[in-house]
């Protein structure tokens, strides 16, 4: 029984089992600080749901990985920083592992192309989700918190 149970003083691992039946109160989402990301970078669904980058340098690109296998919705909320905060237009471009994604909107806000971190103090947000292992990849622009 000591194996095989969930603890209350230990991580837990249910190995993709369902959980059926629970009510969830004053749950929390682990944060995941990415640090600064001066070249290609893959963002892990592994990391956690939501996760922070500040862009280091004027172009690149973050691709998201390590989706959970099909018939499983993976959701993942990236918040952007820029480094210097200096309004320099730093241009970042979205991929998927082995995908595509598709791009939607958010009411009047369409997802920027390009899309451009310039802010060190106003972060963007972008969600992310897929239900097939990643073969497509739905983001959604959230928008700019100033």
């Amino acid at each position: 029984m000591q194996t095989n149970t969930a603890k209350l003083n230990a991580a837990n691992n249910f190995l993709g089992n369902d959980v059926s039946g629970a009510n969830f109160i004053a749950n929390t989402e682990k944060h995941y600080p990415g640090g600064t990301v001066t070249g290609p970078t893959n963002v892990s669904f592994t990391n956690g749901n939501f996760q922070t980058f500040t862009i280091g340098s004027n172009t690149l690109t973050l691709t998201f990985t390590d989706w959970p296998t099909a018939n499983k919705v993976g959701r993942i909320r990236v918040m952007l920083l820029d480094t210097l905060g200096d309004s320099t237009a730093r241009t970042v471009s979205f991929a998927t592992e082995n995908g595509t994604i598709k791009y939607g909107t958010n009411g009047d806000n369409p997802f920027p192309a390009p899309f451009v971190v310039n802010s060190n103090s106003d972060p963007i947000c972008v969600d992310v989700w897929t239900y097939d292992g990643g073969i497509t990849v739905y983001a959604q622009y959230i928008g700019q918190f100033a």
